[in-house]
């Protein structure tokens, strides 16, 4: 999130609050008073049925697509996500769940950046990014990780590319290659836009001229956004006419959580899109 002052007032911007389930980094800090506050409404339930317990199913869906030889492929958002997804596979390799020789390939080079810099931060600590654990384990990368692209995808493999709607980049490259094949799990970690490709494969509405034949499943548990009740802790600190502003979501959700903020009694909330000339 971002605090800043102007004109003897303090506004915050949320930025994307983490869902309050990351092993990396655990729940996101409680900003000080503010006399305005832009806030992401990207989930606007009163509460997600997310727990930690979330992160077994995705480990034993990983665990029985390698076992009968299948590739798994992971189309994922580039920043924080592919970190994320490639934290729990380290654990999993250090947990005896993952053979260290089943190979791990991240393909995107905007990831790939991203990974070096949080790999650089768990091992220098300098910037207090993550939970003590992760520094006490002394890397946020599984063993053995490829960060280069693939020349042939017949072999098997965990593969990570960046876009995980599949409508850009490399995962839209990728996307007739690997539904074409049965041998493969899609594993989309991702909150995925109504309109992409990735969502119309989740609801059957798909349309290619190859027919999808490889076992796709979403997973929740590495979102980067809060239910409502997360939305209530961050908000914690702050007078009830404090002035909000919601941003960084659909129409719907954001009138949802509009609704759900004056239910608890703030009623000083905004949506983006009324485009409404506010005064602080």
């Amino acid at each position: 999130s971002v605090i800043f002052e102007a004109g003897g007032k303090k506004i915050v911007f949320s930025g994307d609050l983490g869902s309050g389930y990351s092993r990396l980094t655990g729940l996101p800090d409680i900003p000080q008073k503010a006399d305005a506050l832009f806030i992401e409404a990207t989930y606007a339930d009163d509460r997600h049925s997310l727990n930690f317990k979330d992160y077994e199913v995705f480990r034993k869906d990983l665990i029985k697509s390698v076992s009968k030889g299948k590739t798994v492929w992971i189309p994922a958002l580039a920043f924080n996500r592919t970190q994320k997804v490639l934290y729990e596979i380290n654990l999993m390799q250090k947990e005896g769940l993952l053979s260290k020789d089943i190979p791990v390939y991240s393909v995107s080079p905007s990831a790939n950046v991203m990974n070096a810099l949080y790999q650089k931060e768990a091992l220098e600590k300098s910037g207090g990014w993550f939970l003590p654990e992760v520094y006490n384990g002394g890397s946020v990368l599984p063993k053995g990780l490829r960060q280069q692209m693939v020349r042939g995808y017949d072999a098997q493999m965990i593969l990570l590319s960046a876009s995980g709607d599949m409508d850009y980049g490399m995962s839209e490259k990728l996307a007739p290659v690997m539904l074409a094949k049965k041998d493969v799990s899609v594993m989309i970690v991702n909150y995925v836009s109504p309109q992409s490709a990735a969502a119309r494969l989740l609801s059957g509405e798909y349309k290619s001229k190859i027919k999808s034949k490889a076992l796709v499943k979403k997973y929740d548990i590495f979102s980067d956004h809060p239910d409502f009740s997360g939305i209530s802790r961050w908000l914690e600190n702050q007078d009830k006419d404090a002035f909000i502003y919601i941003i960084h979501s659909s129409r719907q959700n954001s009138l949802n959580m509009k609704k759900l903020l004056e239910d608890a009694g703030r009623s000083n909330a905004s949506v983006a899109l009324e485009r409404r000339k506010i005064t602080i």
